[in-house]
């Protein structure tokens, strides 16, 4: 019952939490997949793939990595994504 009352004071700024958390859930889901990414990597590197094949998730895991600086960037800065 409590916090129904806070978010009720909230008002307008629900929104930005509700985008900084989807935010942050981005950030985390691309750090399990640049996780994913790299051990897949090493493993084709080590069971002699392709080396065609071999690259894919490296470069998968890059764009992991970019997604979630894009993601985490505000929040670091401390401005937030929902700041004026």
């Amino acid at each position: 019952m409590p916090d129904k009352q806070l978010l009720r004071l909230l008002g307008e700024d629900k929104r930005y939490i509700y985008r900084a958390a989807a935010w942050m859930l981005t950030g985390s889901l691309c750090s399990i997949g640049f996780t994913a990414c790299l051990c897949y990597g090493l493993h084709l590197l080590l069971t002699d793939a392709k080396a065609s094949f071999c690259l894919l998730p490296f470069a998968l895991g890059a764009v992991c990595t970019a997604v979630r600086f894009i993601a985490t960037v505000p929040q670091r800065c401390g401005t937030g994504w929902g700041a004026a």
